[in-house]
């Protein structure tokens, strides 16, 4: 399929997407720019395949599974770099523009990430981005990216930090500590402020470094690194590289203004003491000694 074809394809299926969720409106310009760009640059992709590089991993001899692909930037990159990739997911149109995007389609397959159709030790490298937020069961999720994981495998993950305030999917401000975990709080702000609701039922607000790191620890896994700051403070010194145009033009004032850029370091030392950074990023090895 022809680039603008694609592009208009994802663009519809934006549109349809955040329509339904009301997330925020797609049809403004900025943000579907914004959106299209940071798909076909593979941002994430680009990142997952320098931190594999910084392991000293051989792509040709790599298998990697993408637990929850989406439009299948991850997959794309992972070709690019002649890294056996499969992906995963259970959204049926993205899957299907996944499949259009890369050179093996069948590699991008229908199914959840909370029951895997993979074998045990299947897989080198397992990544999750922006995708443990939005399950059933983050344990049994991780439990199961465990299972099919080669030993001394390595899983990549990326998620939102619900600490972080700034909603993502609304693109919106709220307030981490003023409204912890709680969907009902969520809920009448998100009607003060004119939003649909209902997306809300996907989400779980319970995700953050702790409660990531906890889980992966818990689970068996070893080795476990937050990189969440190391990304942050490159977007920071960058602005550019940062995906959404409001955060952008906050970030470059900020810097420009000598007195607002203090403020800006003393907010980053903030961040750090209070885990306040978005997104997070662990790195985690699956080590058996049976």
């Amino acid at each position: 399929m022809k680039q603008d074809d694609l592009e208009r394809k994802i663009e519809q299926y934006y549109k349809i997407s955040k329509k339904t969720s009301g997330t925020f409106n797609f049809g403004v310009s900025k943000e579907k720019k914004a959106y299209i760009k940071e798909i076909f640059k593979n941002s994430i992709g680009e990142e997952i395949y320098k931190i594999i590089q910084k392991h000293n991993l051989e792509p040709k001899k790599l298998k990697l599974l993408d637990m929850g692909c989406g439009l299948g930037g991850v997959i794309s990159t992972c070709e690019k770099n002649n890294i056996d990739a499969i992906g995963i997911d259970v959204d049926k149109d993205a899957v299907n523009i996944a499949k259009e995007r890369i050179k093996k389609p069948e590699n991008i397959l229908i199914a959840s990430g909370e029951s895997l159709p993979f074998k045990e030790n299947s897989f080198d490298i397992i990544t999750s981005t922006c995708t443990i937020e939005h399950v059933n069961n983050p344990k049994k999720y991780l439990s199961e990216a465990y299972r099919v994981l080669k030993n001394k495998g390595l899983f990549i993950i990326y998620a939102p930090n619900h600490l972080f305030p700034w909603e993502g999917h609304y693109k919106m401000l709220w307030l981490p500590y003023a409204l912890p975990y709680t969907k009902f709080i969520f809920k009448l702000y998100l009607i003060i402020r004119h939003k649909k609701t209902n997306f809300l039922n996907s989400l779980n607000f319970k995700i953050t470094p702790n409660y990531l790191k906890s889980l992966l620890k818990n689970i068996g896994f070893k080795e476990i690194q937050n990189i969440s700051m190391e990304r942050f403070l490159k977007k920071i010194e960058n602005p550019k590289e940062i995906a959404n145009p409001g955060l952008e033009k906050i970030i470059t004032k900020l810097k420009k203004n000598k007195l607002l850029n203090l403020f800006l370091g003393t907010l980053i030392l903030f961040l750090k003491i209070t885990k306040l950074y978005h997104p997070i990023i662990f790195t985690a090895k699956k080590s058996k000694h049976d």
